[in-house]
């Protein structure tokens, strides 16, 4: 089933830290949530995403340009997946 990824950093605040969302959507004409996750690190977010790429084998990203942007968070959704940031 192919699937589309969609990952962020959250702004940091007054009483928490910035925190990676990474959403998980059906890439049906009618997309479905099929997993959301919140992350302290890129090491965690890697962790997940190797375990959704055994899973699923058509990964496609949403590569914002706030994703592109932050160079870490977009090598470790790119080495994660074995994809390019475009």
């Amino acid at each position: 089933m192919p699937v589309l990824l969609t990952v962020e950093r959250s702004e940091p605040g007054p009483l928490n830290e910035p925190l990676i969302s990474a959403m998980l959507w059906s890439a049906d004409k009618d997309p479905w949530l099929l997993d959301a996750q919140q992350f302290r690190g890129e090491t965690e977010l890697r962790r997940w995403l190797g375990e959704i790429a055994t899973k699923y084998r058509d990964i496609a990203v949403r590569w914002t340009d706030k994703l592109k942007a932050e160079k870490a968070l977009a090598a470790a959704v790119a080495e994660a997946l074995g994809v390019a940031i475009p």
